[in-house]
């Protein structure tokens, strides 16, 4: 009788388990490669919001605006809210520590309420949108606070202020994402 050389079956599932083992490995790689992409867009788009919030606070000061003024007379905290690392705040929450934005409306700086003016994000945390009408905030806030620098005569006032962003990330499944700084503003 005559042998076929062959294959066996149990080579054959050898071969076919290692091909979609490296499969599987390949397809695993490009999905985080893909969630860290997407993970460092949101958090360059978010810290470019932060950065030009506090950016139009130096402006403020420096022009010498009375929103400058209404800033440091009515906005003062003593109670800055820390970020959770579990959930974003509500808007009450935000309200009851002295939280703000600045925004434009008709080509004007104006600062806004974080109460009436605030909602959660639907991709990442921002001041507007791509509709020009559309001046809420969308999960960033600005929280300022009096800094102790001294009781002495030759102390200068200063001003620390916090910029706080939260959302739900697309990368991070059960916790939100959150970014804050803190930038000190020295009055003139």
């Amino acid at each position: 009788m005559k042998r076929l050389r062959g294959d066996t079956i149990i080579e054959l599932m050898l071969a076919f388990s290692i091909f979609s083992l490296a499969a599987v490995s390949t397809i695993a790689i490009m999905n985080r490669g893909a969630a860290m992409s997407q993970q460092s867009l949101e958090v360059s788009l978010v810290r470019a919001q932060m950065d030009g919030q506090a950016e139009t606070i130096r402006y403020l000061r420096d022009t010498s605006s009375p929103l400058w003024d209404t800033l440091v007379t009515s906005h003062i905290t003593t109670k800055v809210a820390p970020l959770s690392p579990s959930t974003c705040p509500s808007a009450s929450d935000i309200r009851d520590n002295g939280g703000f934005f600045v925004g434009q409306q008709g080509g004007s700086l104006i600062i806004r309420s974080a109460e009436s003016d605030f909602s959660a994000p639907a991709t990442y945390a921002r001041i507007g949108s791509e509709d020009v009408s559309d001046t809420a905030s969308h999960g960033l806030w600005v929280q300022i606070a009096k800094s102790d620098t001294g009781s002495d005569s030759h102390s200068i006032t200063a001003y620390d202020v916090y910029v706080h962003a939260c959302w739900d990330s697309l990368v991070t499944d059960s916790v939100p994402a959150t970014l804050g700084t803190i930038v000190r503003i020295y009055d003139k």
